[in-house]
């Protein structure tokens, strides 16, 4: 998974993101995301376009008939639940729900 944070032009506490989610044997999955600063300092990111391929299409909440598809947005899902627990220059590392469930990205400087 690789995970793309540009900060927003009017605000440092929010901005836009994609993350790219590789798919074995087929393209990968490129999900648009949001991103905000909230309660106790959580990164939320908030799917707003997913594209695979040619197409695009926009992710299911859920709210409008109780149902959702799992597993068309799972990087954009996990990631919305976790919270940063070191960010330098170099370097962002996030908690998951689960405590022993650590991601850590690495800033390409190309």
């Amino acid at each position: 998974m690789v995970l793309h944070i540009f900060r927003g032009a009017t605000s440092t506490f929010s901005g836009s993101a994609t993350i790219e989610e590789p798919l074995m044997g087929s393209s990968s999955i490129l999900t648009t995301c949001r991103w905000d600063v909230g309660a106790n300092d959580a990164l939320q990111i908030t799917a707003q376009s997913i594209m695979k391929g040619g197409r695009s299409w926009v992710p299911s909440f859920g709210k409008a008939n109780d149902e959702m598809d799992f597993d068309q947005d799972k990087a954009s899902r996990v990631l919305s639940k976790c919270y940063p627990i070191f960010l330098d220059d170099e370097l962002l590392v996030l908690r998951g729900v689960l405590r022993s469930a650590i991601f850590i990205f690495i800033r390409d400087m190309q």
